[in-house]
């Protein structure tokens, strides 16, 4: 494990969302998730803030093809130039414009899903650059690790896992909605069994922080187990 991150995780949260900005010190960053259709406004108020200049973000990588997660990726690789990545079994939501059937894992999933619409408003269908299946290496765009397949929550769900040991999990663990919460099931997944085997996964990585799209972040010792609940 690399003893001092070479790079500043700057957290974004949109109300029930996360995004992150991993800027780097070579003057090189990445942005992970990017919210709703609408919430580059936010992104890019918070590049401003921490001296990230749009010519320096090199990838835009979505986790999921859920339009809480990829919705405003089309305005930012528009106003950035960066590359947009997206596991080929996600790829449909950003051809389509449309989420995909969700199938609750418990109660507040089927409450929430009566009002979420399958076609995502203000949205922009495009072409990602880059289409991925299986590992890809981060080390040519100036970030230590490499993007990892974590299905489960989706069939293309990937995390992000770096060399000094936080990952990105996306809606693979999620905490509260509103507070930091307890790590858990996500609230919707395409399968329960490629979930509880991708957070297998997770752990044996021995990650040092997991970031997560709604609520966390959280420390090995507290997802530890958590596959075996479900």
């Amino acid at each position: 494990m690399v003893e001092k991150s070479s790079y500043k995780i700057i957290p974004i949260h949109f109300g029930m969302v996360y995004a992150f900005l991993l800027k780097g010190k070579n003057g090189r960053s990445i942005i992970i998730d990017c919210g709703i259709p609408g919430s580059n406004k936010n992104i890019l108020e918070a590049m401003n803030k921490a001296g990230i200049e749009y010519k320096d973000v090199q990838l835009i990588i979505i986790t999921h093809g859920h339009s809480d997660h990829m919705g405003s990726s089309y305005d930012l690789r528009k106003i950035t130039g960066a590359k947009t990545v997206i596991h080929k079994f996600d790829l449909d939501i950003i051809k389509t414009g449309k989420n995909p059937k969700l199938h609750p894992t418990n109660a507040i999933g089927k409450v929430f899903s009566l009002f979420l619409g399958k076609t995502i408003k203000n949205f922009t269908t495009y072409d990602p650059e880059i289409i991925i299946e299986g590992e890809m290496p981060l080390y040519e765009f100036g970030f230590e690790g490499k993007i990892i397949e974590t299905p489960g929550h989706t069939n293309g769900s990937i995390s992000v896992a770096l060399d000094d040991g936080n990952i990105f999990v996306g809606d693979l663990i999620m905490g509260g909605m509103l507070s930091k919460g307890k790590p858990n099931l996500p609230m919707y997944a395409d399968s329960i069994e490629k979930t509880n085997d991708s957070i297998k996964k997770v752990i044996s990585m021995s990650p040092k922080m997991i970031y997560c799209g709604h609520g966390g972040p959280f420390s090995l010792g507290e997802i530890e187990g958590l596959s075996e609940s479900f």
